[in-house]
């Protein structure tokens, strides 16, 4: 199959949030079988659309001659664009409300969610940038310099064999937290408010050793009233996913339009022990409580079951090696192209 079959992504994708599915059709198909173009992907208007390019990427999968139309849609929202939809013959989509599911989407797949990852080395990044940025020339939905720039940001992540392995926490009471103080969105207060509560509750406890908080500048909205967990410094992402396969446990909610951001698909690939609010959204399969993520209702619950994870270690452990588990077996790059492709 891989030797007759030929993958052509378009080239206006955002390569950011299309790379975690890119390294899943090169370990599919092989390298040399996955290229970019723009001959098949005419009929998708997105020029007029400048939200496509944050919305979803779209390729096409050509074997003995018949030609299949994917659309992977990786937006934060719940809503299904209408102009892909009735291009593609398959629309991969995370972040899938089920109530949407009684309008009869035949063609949507759930997919969970992923995370960008460096795929190209700088000189393969900055050559496929200006290749694709001259095919796309006059078709494209976004700035040229926004173009560029999400090529970059891709740069900047590490491969996916970063976040893969057996990580043992160093010391038995470190935890880590860092993430941003969001701005009125979506669900934005109560992301903020879980994020605070788990960290005020870490640092109050004399059995551990707390570093992060929330990142904002003073002339954020809502600088005054999160004050207490605010914190000026950036970490370099290098450096943050050191900091997390450190850390003893991690913490999860939903954030923007109650979305399951990177930091959920990362958490479980890495194996971290995950404290999660509850999920939004449908997962192809479910995470089980108590085996690959321990899940709570309230903020009330924050403190016992942190203390309950710093006095189990074997369960700690459990949930750990079950968390990458399930990673492995459904969230993989070349697994979740498997489940589209079919």
């Amino acid at each position: 199959m891989k030797h007759n079959t030929k993958i052509i992504i378009d080239s206006t994708s955002r390569i950011l949030y299309a790379s975690f599915y890119i390294q899943g059709l090169y370990e599919t198909f092989g390298k040399k079988n996955v290229s970019f173009g723009r001959k098949h992907f005419k009929n998708l208007p997105r020029f007029h659309e400048p939200f496509s390019f944050n919305h979803y990427f779209a390729f096409v999968r050509v074997h003995k001659g018949k030609i299949t139309r994917y659309i992977v849609d990786f937006c934060d929202p719940p809503d299904i664009n209408k102009n892909a939809y009735e291009w593609c013959d398959i629309y991969a989509k995370i972040n899938f409300d089920p109530t949407l599911a009684a309008h009869n989407f035949k063609k949507l797949q759930v997919i969970p969610p992923s995370f960008g990852i460096r795929i190209w080395s700088l000189p393969k990044t900055i050559f496929l940038c200006v290749k694709n940025l001259i095919i796309s020339y006059n078709a494209m939905p976004i700035s040229y310099y926004k173009f560029m720039q999400d090529y970059w940001q891709q740069y900047q992540r590490l491969p996916i064999a970063q976040f893969l392995g057996n990580f043992e926490a160093q010391k038995e009471n470190y935890v880590f937290f860092a993430s941003t103080l969001w701005t009125e969105r979506d669900n934005a207060q109560e992301t903020n408010g879980y994020r605070r509560d788990f960290i005020k509750t870490c640092r109050s406890s004399k059995s551990l050793e707390f570093e992060g908080g929330l990142y904002a500048n003073m002339k954020h909205p809502y600088y005054k009233e999160f004050e207490e967990v605010i914190i000026h410094k950036t970490y370099a992402f290098p450096e943050f996913l050191a900091r997390i396969k450190k850390s003893i446990m991690v913490f999860n909610t939903p954030a923007v339009h109650k979305c399951h951001g990177w930091k959920l698909s990362e958490f479980l690939a890495l194996g971290c022990s995950i404290i999660s609010t509850k999920l939004s959204y449908d997962f192809s399969r479910p995470l089980i409580h108590g085996e690959h993520v321990h899940f709570i209702s309230d903020s009330n619950e924050i403190d016992s079951v942190i203390q309950e994870l710093i006095a189990k270690p074997d369960y700690r452990k459990k949930l750990a090696l079950n968390a990458q588990g399930y990673f492995n077996q459904f969230m993989s790059p070349k697994e979740v192209i498997k489940s589209i492709i079919g």
